[in-house]
């Protein structure tokens, strides 16, 4: 187990070490189940853990039949509840079905959470995914993830959908890498309408000077030609003055 979980990131090693962590194997069929339920509640009393993972609960159907058996499981879940533990049990069932409606040992009505791991075989390739049946008050997803395990650790990939249908491994992973080339696109695009609004608001600046510029020598112009008038009024004023004192005449007149 610790071996087989280091390839997914987790290491069991060190709480194992310290006793945090208490593994114990039992083979199924070699008493009847409720010896084994005797056997775990020993180890419950012994140990006092907050949670508790049985993994398979369906190899109790080895030890007496399915009858046994469930009375079993039935009786494991009432002892976790009565002490405050948190327990996952795992079950292997043998339907292919997508939609399951009860546990191979019927002790679905009295668990609170439900959580299915299957497999699901498309465009040639079989993919982990994830569904939660139920979840007893608590809000949560009805969506079919895909998961992955990698050295990093466990991940649920986003969801992807086309034409109603989600998309899983490789048809996920083209879809992705579509989604990046688009997104890239989209902010060249953005990037190049930005530098043509720059580029037009500095060339709109030159303008906006060059106008500037010319209304300034428009202004000059006008000063000059307002100053020539004024010297030409005042030229053409005393001309008169002179005219009229040479001919002895009334300048008012």
């Amino acid at each position: 187990m610790i071996v087989d979980v280091r390839s997914v990131g987790i290491d069991f090693e060190g709480a194992v070490r310290s006793g945090l962590l208490r593994a114990e194997s039992f083979a199924g069929g070699n008493v009847i189940a409720d010896e084994h339920f005797v056997t775990v509640e020993s180890l419950v009393d012994a140990h006092r853990p907050s949670r508790v993972v049985i993994d398979p609960l369906t190899a109790f159907n080895k030890a007496g039949g399915p009858d046994i058996a469930g009375v079993a499981a039935e009786r494991l879940v009432a002892l976790f509840k009565s002490r405050g533990i948190s327990a996952i049990f795992t079950a292997v069932t043998e339907t292919l079905r997508g939609e399951l409606e009860a546990t191979p040992l019927r002790i679905s009505p009295i668990s609170d959470t439900w959580i299915n791991l299957s497999f699901a075989n498309r465009n040639g390739e079989r993919n982990r995914t994830l569904t939660i049946v139920k979840s007893r008050g608590t809000g949560h997803s009805n969506q079919l993830r895909e998961m992955l395990l990698s050295a990093t650790g466990i991940d649920l990939a986003d969801v992807y959908l086309a034409g109603g249908e989600v998309l899983l491994g490789t048809a996920r992973a083209q879809r992705e890498q579509q989604d990046v080339m688009e997104q890239g696109l989209a902010a060249a695009k953005l990037s190049h309408e930005f530098e043509s609004l720059d580029r037009e608001r500095e060339e709109l600046k030159l303008r906006l000077i060059e106008a500037q510029l010319g209304l300034d020598q428009i202004a000059a112009q006008r000063a000059e030609l307002s100053a020539r008038t004024n010297v030409t009024d005042r030229a053409q004023a005393r001309d008169a003055d002179l005219i009229h004192g040479l001919r002895r005449g009334d300048p008012t007149e």
